[in-house]
């Protein structure tokens, strides 16, 4: 089981005293001083269920899990004698009512019973959960999840890693794991999530998800600071102090074949489609060198022997019919220079003949956006309905083109989720479809004889999480993780 830092609180109601720890050791030490209180306290009283009912003490009061003669502040986090005359004491003290508006009584769980600090184990795992609107704090209902279920985190980010390629992403894109636990995670729920937001991460502690998988990064422009100043850093900040790590795909899941595209493509029936921005073979992979060196020299095993100690360096070596040799040396641009440098030192090295660059190969059906040609037309009124209907929504937004009706007959369709202006903007088709583009952007594309249809920006996107969970749970087993698709993700914008 995992080890966790803890902190725990107890406070007397009669005397208000407050105790701190931050080690296990202190921890015991400090619940012997509760019990021992706890048992010379002369009206002690075992905890009742009507106290509930109690206008001054429902919206907060818990029995306490293993002692039946305490009770719990769910706005202090702290333990209490249970003692109504004790209780209301308590609920009417400074730091009580100092809680109370941090407290949101909605998110919690009114019938929230506490781990027990009187365990009988010399330590204490607490998993502690420390975000909502309001910046309340709950403790984990649950006890930690063993280590024998579960996968390894970096197993997880393996997977992911081979089914949407990083180097795939734009280049100004942020995609991978943006935050890590510091020691060994299991993952036991992984929530999918177009963006991580404050009602997402409140779905997330709820459900005891520890991997989050944000299509959106939620660490895209730098953070100077992680404080509470921000939203972002405080969502940051919570995943941190609960253990939750977090992975974005984003651009990468965009343009891997049978990715975000694709799927946006199956709307509209029998196709063909091509990427509209290619995708290359990773130039860092192995095997792969972007320079082609080819050298005469008059005897080859010197030459070999000088070039040896070189890493990333492949040698061919062959005799030609004027009693010298052929030698090509393949290398990647960092080894390029010193190369060369031992080249022109060695006295058999007479002449480099050229130096040829080499290209990646692209990758079949790898891409930003698609060019989609459809095997039958369809009149535009039959796109606008099945787009919306692909992405589960009532409304879309439709810029009809001046040499276009509703009953155009459509033969191609180019498609880019999310924001797509800079990858759609050189292409020739009847319609765009897009999550969103500027004002002047649409009215440069109609009156080029491009009708457009907008579905706004995550709309674009949200629709595949439910078919990348399949995928998913067939690649990690749906024994060992659970795969959620959030509840709370939704577009911040609303047609009214």
């Amino acid at each position: 089981m995992e080890e966790s830092t803890t902190m725990a609180v107890a406070v007397i109601s009669d005397g208000q005293q407050e105790i701190e720890s931050e080690s296990d050791t202190q921890i015991q030490e400090n619940k012997d001083d509760i019990e021992k209180s706890f048992v010379k306290n002369s009206y002690r009283q075992k905890y009742k269920r009507s106290w509930e009912l109690d206008g001054e003490l429902k919206d907060w009061l818990s029995p306490f899990s293993g002692d039946q003669y305490a009770a719990y502040c769910r706005a202090c986090h702290c333990k209490l004698h249970a003692h109504k005359k004790g209780l209301l004491a308590h609920a009417k003290s400074s730091k009580h009512k100092k809680h109370l508006p941090d407290f949101d009584f909605e998110w919690l769980d009114p019938s929230y019973v506490p781990p027990a600090l009187t365990s009988s184990s010399s330590s204490m795992n607490v998993s502690v959960v420390t975000y909502s609107n309001v910046n309340s704090s709950q403790l984990s209902t649950s006890m930690p999840l063993s280590d024998t279920t579960g996968i390894p985190l970096q197993d997880i980010v393996n997977h992911l890693q081979e089914l949407a390629p990083l180097h795939l992403a734009g280049e100004w894109d942020n995609v991978g794991l943006l935050v890590q636990p510091s020691q060994p995670l299991k993952v036991h729920n992984v929530l999918l999530t177009i963006d991580l937001t404050e009602k997402v991460m409140e779905e997330a502690l709820k459900k005891k998800i520890n991997l989050i998988i944000a299509y959106h990064p939620p660490i895209f422009k730098p953070l100077k600071s992680l404080t509470t100043k921000s939203w972002k850093e405080k969502l940051m900040l919570t995943c941190v102090e609960n253990r939750i790590a977090v992975y974005s795909p984003h651009t990468a899941l965009d343009a891997v074949k049978g990715g975000v595209n694709d799927w946006l493509i199956t709307a509209f029936g029998e196709s063909q489609s091509i990427p509209i921005q290619q995708s290359y073979s990773d130039p860092k992979g192995s095997g792969h060198f972007s320079n082609c060196l080819d050298v005469l020299v008059s005897e080859g095993t010197e030459i070999t022997n000088a070039l040896s100690g070189l890493e990333n360096v492949i040698l061919t070596v062959k005799s030609n019919e004027y009693g010298g040799c052929d030698v090509r040396i393949c290398c990647d641009d960092r080894t390029l220079a010193k190369v060369v440098e031992i080249l022109s030192q060695h006295p058999v090295a007479q002449l480099c003949s050229r130096i040829t660059k080499l290209q990646t190969p692209p990758l079949p059906g790898q891409g930003m956006g698609r060019m989609c040609t459809l095997v039958e037309p369809l009149p535009l009124y039959e796109i606008v309905h099945r787009t919306k209907q692909h992405i589960d929504q009532t409304h879309v937004r439709l810029a009809l083109s001046p040499k276009h009706t509703r009953d155009t007959k459509v033969q191609s369709i180019a498609v880019c989720a999310g924001s797509g202006a800079s990858v759609l903007k050189e292409i020739k088709a009847d319609v765009f479809v897009t999550g969103e583009m500027s004002h002047h952007e649409v009215l440069d594309t109609i009156h080029s004889g491009t009708s457009v249809i907008l579905c706004e920006h995550s709309n674009s996107e949200r629709g595949y999480l439910k078919n990348w969970a399949e995928d998913l749970k067939s690649n990690l087993g749906q024994q060992t993780v659970n795969i959620i698709v959030s509840e709370a993700d939704k577009d911040p914008l609303r047609i009214v």
